[in-house]
């Protein structure tokens, strides 16, 4: 999985990319005070907030649960943990990226494709699930 992380006012700070062992390696340009913060957080240990349902008070109640370094969520967990620490992180998707730009090979230039294509690299997941969706119901119609 890789994280793109950005101030809120929209400065990035660099982006992390985690393996299928949950080591982290940090992109080319990620900012040493970052890398300091992170590797800090990581050392410290991860946590998720976790809903449980408490059935005599009828309500849930949020608690945080220690994430282990070798678990799957880990990434996620990471992810949600900088969320709440204010920072504004993106998964990147790359493989979404291509299929996007491979449905949109063959459509000529114009103003919405230029659009898709500007927005591109700051789309949600969900925006370019929605997107791939619709090129791909527009390539079965043609």
């Amino acid at each position: 999985m890789k994280l793109e992380v950005k101030k809120r006012i929209g400065e990035s700070l660099g982006v992390i990319e985690f393996d299928d062992r949950n080591q982290f390696n940090f992109s080319e340009g990620t900012k040493n005070s970052f890398k300091d913060y992170v590797s800090q957080l990581i050392e410290k240990g991860i946590d998720q907030i976790k809903d449980i349902y408490d059935k005599e008070a009828a309500a849930f109640t949020m608690i945080k649960v220690p994430i282990h370094r070798d678990a799957s969520q880990f990434p996620l967990a990471f992810k949600e943990l900088l969320e709440r620490e204010g920072y504004d992180v993106t998964i990147i998707r790359e493989d979404l990226d291509k299929e996007i730009l491979n449905s949109l090979k063959d459509f000529p230039p114009d103003k919405s494709k230029d659009n898709i294509l500007s927005r591109l690299p700051k789309m949600s997941y969900l925006e370019k699930t929605y997107i791939l969706k619709g090129l791909n119901d527009l390539n079965k119609n043609v």
